[in-house]
């Protein structure tokens, strides 16, 4: 009896799991064709009463997802790994994706999304924004990145701040925010191509990142071909850095100084910004308290400055790379 009890109970757990693999299967199924017959058009095509038609049926498609996401999920990701997966798909879907998932395999798909979306049916500050997120959180963007280098219509505003972001201010927020091990030759790429028309403001960021690898990347760069101005400016760019002098005594503390700096790196600039209004020459404190090994935490929060898209925080970033250079010559 023992044995016929256990076989049942074998029985009913199988049945059990065949149920739910078949839910998941139907699932799937139902969420494969919702998206295959919305995900057929491109934005930028639409006229007016086309977009909010299609809005309303992407909507069905988040809607399912997020009334069931354990089992939806899996399902959303398989779709957006096809290799033939339609763009704008890729790229709405990797924005209700990364709401419900932070997972590695999550980031890479939005990444990829950002990737491969037709950049005239995105809203470029999403797009761009998307991009510094996933760079502070130390994925490599410089494919993305690349893309507005070469796009025509590189160009929007930021309304919050009634801001114009054109190439240079977007090839600063998105090179500016990723680790400058992949930074450092994704601009030397372009620097050193005569026939890459923006190779002078990838050689001018280069130069601003201010790591030694970066600078012998910058050293490396045949300099043919360039504009007489630019020449000029890139031979000096170097040589010209102006270590900052340190305030002896030091005015802020180091536990000051690491209060807002800690904070900062994660994109949260309240007591920095609190700090820069209390001490406006606080890099001479900063210099002066801080040694090489703080150098990660230094580069991290001038990251994070470029990642937030925030033009008043440009102003801060050549700063830290003067605290960058200054700090790293004691290693010399």
């Amino acid at each position: 009896m023992q044995a016929r009890s256990v076989f049942a109970h074998a029985v009913v757990v199988g049945l059990a799991a065949a149920g739910v693999c078949l839910a998941q299967t139907n699932g799937c199924a139902d969420l494969r064709g919702l998206v295959q017959s919305t995900y057929n058009f491109k934005p930028s095509r639409l006229n007016e009463a086309q977009k909010a038609q299609k809005a309303s049926e992407m909507d069905r498609v988040w809607s399912l997802v997020q009334s069931r996401p354990a089992e939806m999920l899996p399902c959303l990701m398989a779709q957006m790994e096809e290799p033939g997966a339609d763009r704008w798909f890729l790229f709405d879907a990797g924005a209700l994706l990364i709401r419900l998932d932070r997972s590695a395999r999550s980031r890479a798909l939005l990444l990829r999304g950002c990737e491969e979306v037709d950049l005239d049916d995105v809203q470029l500050e999403d797009w761009m924004r998307r991009l510094t997120s996933l760079a502070l959180e130390d994925l490599d963007i410089s494919a993305a990145a690349a893309r507005w280098m070469r796009y025509p219509r590189a160009s929007f505003t930021i309304v919050q701040h009634a801001f114009t972001v054109n190439r240079a201010e977007g090839a600063f927020f998105l090179y500016g925010s990723m680790d400058e091990k992949y930074a450092a030759p994704a601009l030397l790429k372009i620097a050193a191509d005569p026939t890459q028309a923006e190779r002078e403001l990838a050689l001018s960021l280069l130069s601003g990142l201010a790591t030694p690898e970066a600078d012998a990347d910058f050293r490396s760069v045949n300099l043919s071909g360039l504009s007489p101005q630019a020449q000029n400016a890139a031979r000096t760019a170097l040589s010209g850095r102006t270590p900052i002098e340190p305030r002896n005594p030091p005015k802020l503390t180091r536990q000051e100084i690491l209060a807002a700096f800690q904070p900062a790196a994660q994109m949260d600039f309240r007591a920095f910004l609190q700090l820069a209004a209390k001490d406006p020459d606080g890099e001479r404190d900063v210099v002066a308290v801080l040694t090489p090994a703080d150098l990660a935490l230094v580069r991290r929060v001038r990251r994070a400055m470029a990642a937030a898209c925030d033009p008043h925080l440009m102003d801060d970033y050549p700063y830290m790379s003067g605290i960058l250079w200054t700090i790293q010559a004691r290693r010399r």
